[in-house]
């Protein structure tokens, strides 16, 4: 087998990585255990990194389960999880509750991170807080009473300086830096599939906590909610002509943007087997959509959307190091095991051949990285277990593609 992607400079890259991602492991005010953080770019911990943890399990369980219960810690009497939080200044602490930013099941990556560090109270507290956090949803962001989590602002996805969220006068965070409230503008409220595909993933993964604590009808009450959930998508949200699934505003009026959130989809495995190889037939093996040389790009480089210009932290355009990390929730559950290596090839020729420090993001046609977030958290995980995968080694991926 050809092995292109093994290279002198590919291996001190491996070395770097190794010594660089323990750094990213910080205290944060108001809180006793270290965590893993996101990286240089990013002082603290974000709520849609909360696969960086299964990841880190491996290494560490304990900061693992702690990268979970510093959300727990600062959960709201309503049941909102706050979306951040982070350390601005030395010593200081911003919590961050205005949007979600939300779209891996946080319930689903406790879940798996419950089953490697074996500690039952920590999935006895998982359990109770995400089962909250899902009825918040319920309250709060299904506005239109279609069984839908709605997005109200360009942070809720996590989709910076992407058109899909910030066209038509969509503000940065909800208004009052609260995520329960709604921006006034006509069409909102806006039916999200990813954050929705966030709540099917939850949702099942509760009916397994549910199941490992001896709660069999609480199980089957979430695996019904579930699939509540995946009617509510297909009936909304599911494009048929176009195969593909989009956000659909209070009109019932579809919002076009094929963007990398269909991959969230898959992720939080909402799709079934069937229709995950239509769009995956004609979007990501067609070189004009999502096969791009460098993949996947964040919006699909047909799109008239697409950002060519490529700037920093642009989820218009450029190939995210979230998604590819995120790919390993979907690519070989769902058969794609060659794409996956071909996948996984791609990325470490390019973090390797790149001058940057692990930097977060790609340009998805020539693979030349921004200097975006040095030693993002993301980049060193996906670069470390991609190189033992393509080494033969058995990782962290490896098992996510099993379950």
């Amino acid at each position: 087998m050809e092995r292109n992607w093994d290279t002198p400079r590919a291996r001190e890259r491996y070395l770097e990585a190794k010594r660089e991602l323990p750094k990213n492991v910080w205290r944060l005010p108001q809180f006793s255990r270290p965590v893993l953080t996101c990286g240089q770019g990013y002082p603290g911990i974000w709520l849609e990194h909360n696969l960086d943890n299964v990841f880190y399990a491996a290494i560490d369980p304990e900061v693992a389960v702690a990268g979970h219960e510093i959300f727990f810690e600062h959960q709201r009497g309503d049941g909102l999880l706050p979306a951040y939080v982070r350390r601005p200044q030395t010593g200081s602490i911003d919590i961050g509750y205005g949007h979600v930013q939300a779209v891996i099941a946080p319930a689903l990556t406790a879940w798996q991170v419950a089953q490697v560090a074996g500690q039952e109270a920590f999935l006895k507290r998982a359990y109770d807080a995400y089962a909250r956090y899902d009825a918040w949803f319920v309250a709060h962001r299904d506005h239109g009473r279609r069984g839908l989590v709605e997005m109200y602002c360009e942070y809720d996805t996590g989709h910076d300086n992407s058109p899909r969220v910030n066209a038509d006068g969509i503000p940065r965070a909800c208004p009052g830096n609260d995520a329960v409230n709604m921006p006034d503008i006509p069409w909102m409220p806006v039916g999200a599939p990813d954050l929705s595909a966030m709540l099917y993933g939850g949702r099942t993964a509760l009916a397994e906590m549910a199941g490992a604590l001896g709660l069999p009808a609480e199980a089957q009450r979430w695996l019904d909610l579930a699939e509540e959930t995946r009617e509510n998508l297909l009936r909304h949200c599911w494009d048929d002509a176009d195969g593909f699934f989009y956000d659909v505003d209070a009109r019932g009026v579809w919002r076009k943007f094929r963007s990398e959130h269909i991959t969230r989809l898959f992720a939080n495995r909402v799709v079934e087997p069937a229709r995950f190889e239509r769009i995956y037939q004609r979007y990501f093996k067609d070189p004009n959509e999502f096969a791009a040389p460098y993949p996947f790009p964040s919006l699909s480089l047909s799109d008239p959307n697409h950002d060519r210009r490529y700037p920093k932290n642009s989820w218009g355009g450029q190939s995210q190091a979230l998604t590819a990390l995120r790919a390993c929730l979907w690519m070989e559950f769902y058969g794609k095991k060659e794409d996956f290596r071909k996948f996984m090839e791609i990325w470490v020729r390019a973090v390797a051949e790149s001058p940057l420090p692990f930097t977060q993001e790609m340009n998805p046609n020539t693979g030349l990285f921004t200097d975006c977030a040095p030693y993002y958290t993301p980049t060193l995980l996906l670069y470390l277990d991609f190189m033992d995968r393509l080494d033969g080694k058995e990782t962290v991926s490896s098992k996510l593609g099993e379950s």
